[in-house]
């Protein structure tokens, strides 16, 4: 019977194990103290941080009455990203049709322009951004402060409305939101 009963037991084990019900860990790092005057035991620990950008330092943009001529507004942003690489994927969209970039009076719309640099304070380089097409691949992320305190800000965002699209639009406040979103590339 007792022969029977360890059969049974092992079986059992077997079963459980290959079901998944149990599952044995990858590795068994921690130690158990002895009985002793003294006992000493030990134990991994471990955190897993994953990748993480972010950005700060948007402005509203108001570009006051139109009258003739070209609207154009920039301003240098912080992204900040703990990959070792320091590069991020920018994707930018309106709330015009399809997150197009456009700015609306309740009836008519007026498109406008929107460019990244990954250089700080400057548009010369600048990408032209195409509503929800991600730019990759972006260097020069800040790694030292989620909020560019130190090391300064690390990118440049760029709007601009010709006067093409304003001349001859009806009267109104024209007003509408762009969303930028980083993400690790």
């Amino acid at each position: 019977m007792n022969m029977q009963n360890n059969v049974y037991k092992k079986c059992l084990l077997t079963a459980i194990i290959a079901s998944g019900i149990y599952a044995i860990p990858s590795s068994i790092a921690a130690t158990q103290g002895l009985l002793n005057p003294t006992s000493t035991g030990s134990f991994d620990v471990s955190v897993t941080i994953p990748d993480r950008v972010r950005i700060t330092g948007m402005q509203d943009i108001s570009f006051g009455t139109y009258v003739s001529g070209d609207f154009d507004d920039d301003y240098p942003v912080c992204v900040y990203s703990n990959t070792p690489t320091a590069q991020y994927g920018v994707t930018a969209s309106g709330d015009g049709a399809s997150s197009a970039f456009t700015i609306t009076n309740g009836t008519d719309a007026i498109a406008y322009r929107v460019r990244w640099n990954s250089v700080a304070g400057t548009t010369v380089g600048e990408s032209a951004l195409t509503a929800n097409v991600k730019l990759d691949n972006i260097p020069n992320a800040n790694q030292q402060s989620s909020t560019c305190a130190t090391g300064g800000n690390s990118a440049n965002l760029h709007v601009q409305i010709q006067d093409t699209a304003m001349a001859g639009m009806s009267n109104g406040t024209y007003s509408g939101t762009l969303t930028i979103t980083i993400e690790p590339s």
